[in-house]
């Protein structure tokens, strides 16, 4: 019987997590650092942040699901069928359940903040849903748990959804390259 080739995960080195990674880099005080990234995937910039800062405890939240959504229900639909999620999930434990430093959450990005308390976090990574409803939902769940000197980081501001709720709720935050978005949790509303 042949064995099916495992995803390879890290095949590059992903632009955005450089630039989260150079955003993250000149903040670091206390350790252990704490970081979530809400939207997984296949894992590459969760794999690099861990890479880049060994130290740093990470969660990595996604639901490895398809949307229930459609085309047509928000600019920032994006379908996933063509993915095999299942295995993406599989590839990420592989190297997650052999990395103390590193904890995976299997839900709902909004739901999962439930689970951990405020100021928890130095840092998130929002880079899951791209529906307005669901970028407002991750921020409401996420932006307390972030520590107040902590740093709210998002991905695909280009998206019209996105970008209507960062502008809403986070005014003032700071396009960087590749989609990068950034805003200090003491510049928001946010408790």
């Amino acid at each position: 019987m042949i064995k099916p080739k495992r995803a390879k995960i890290f095949h590059r080195r992903p632009r955005r997590a450089v630039i989260v990674g150079n955003l993250l880099e000149p903040r670091i005080g206390r350790v252990p650092y704490t970081g979530a990234e809400l939207g997984v995937f296949w894992g590459e910039t969760l794999l690099y942040l861990h890479t880049r800062f060994p130290g740093f405890c990470l969660i990595g939240v996604d639901a490895w699901e398809y949307p229930a959504y459609g085309p047509g229900s928000d600019d920032g639909f994006r379908s996933y069928r063509k993915f095999p999620l299942e295995r993406f999930y599989d590839d990420v434990m592989v190297w997650a359940d052999k990395t103390p430093m590193v904890q995976i959450v299997r839900d709902d990005t909004a739901a999962a903040a439930l689970q951990f308390p405020d100021d928890y976090v130095d840092f998130i990574f929002i880079d899951a849903d791209h529906t307005e409803a669901g970028v407002r939902a991750d921020i409401y769940a996420w932006a307390p748990k972030v520590r107040s000197d902590g740093i709210i980081i998002g991905h695909d501001h280009e998206y019209p959804s996105v970008k209507r709720a960062i502008d809403d709720l986070l005014p003032g935050w700071t396009a960087h390259e590749h989609s990068v978005w950034s805003i200090d949790k003491r510049d928001t509303c946010f408790p």
